[in-house]
């Protein structure tokens, strides 16, 4: 199925863009690739506004990819919402909760030192167990978050991912922490954490990369462009690979 060229005005591009969403829901790579490449300014655009301790600009593009992935997925057209606007806010719900995540963990760490039943507080009467678990507690916005049920990762990417891979990467856009994922697929963190990393790539490389290079002619300057470095890069691996 090949990808149509849309008109500028608002009203068809809101018409095609749920169309495209459609077609991508049915887990055609082509256009999850096309939906990808159009609003990936929208997610560097994004992720411009925020900073993670401890990362780096990609670690946020990727959590900014992971929010429209699930954007695709959940989109309702019926509610009356233009994917746009649908796109923004979980493409920003995803980047909040990595940088909080982040956060817990920094603060988790500091007090890691202290007695777990030291007192705290200005009357100290409470201790230090209850204030991580104060702190740690989700907010309403979180709790919605855990909630956007991803049921399965899109068809195209399984030929790609592993299954431990897969299932790492749907419990992570349902909302599940490292430890929560390791504790119910019965792997030790390290390895949920490599899953994650591996999952993640793949996803950005199936975007980016098509068998069919006249795919990329429909995608942004942008993301033309991305794609190039990409294979540009993974060609001159190859080449020193070869050359070794």
């Amino acid at each position: 199925m090949s990808v149509q060229f849309i008109d500028d005005t608002a009203k068809e591009r809101a018409v095609a863009d749920e169309a495209a969403v459609a077609h991508a829901k049915t887990g055609d790579p082509e256009w999850l690739r096309y939906i990808f490449g159009k609003y990936e300014p929208l997610v560097r655009q994004k992720a411009r506004s925020y900073y993670l301790t401890g990362g780096d600009r990609m670690d946020l593009l990727q959590e900014g990819r992971i929010g429209l992935l699930s954007a695709i997925h959940d989109y309702k057209p019926e509610l009356g919402l233009p994917f746009q606007g649908f796109a923004s806010l979980c493409i920003t719900r995803r980047l909040i909760s990595a940088v909080k995540h982040v956060l817990r963990k920094k603060r988790r760490f500091t007090l890691s030192a202290r007695s777990l039943d030291a007192p705290i507080g200005a009357d100290e009467d409470g201790d230090l167990q209850e204030f991580l678990e104060s702190a740690t507690a989700p907010d309403p916005e979180e709790i919605y978050l855990s909630r956007e049920t991803v049921s399965e990762v899109f068809a195209g990417l399984n030929s790609r991912l592993s299954p431990l891979e897969l299932r790492v990467l749907r419990s992570y856009m349902n909302g599940q922490g490292y430890k929560e994922i390791s504790v119910h697929i019965h792997c030790p963190p390290k390895v949920v954490d490599n899953a994650l990393q591996r999952a993640k790539r793949k996803l950005y490389e199936i975007i980016q990369q098509s068998k069919d290079s006249s795919l990329l002619d429909t995608l942004p300057a942008g993301s033309r462009s991305a794609a190039a470095k990409l294979r540009m890069r993974k060609n001159s691996r190859a080449q020193t690979a070869k050359s070794a």
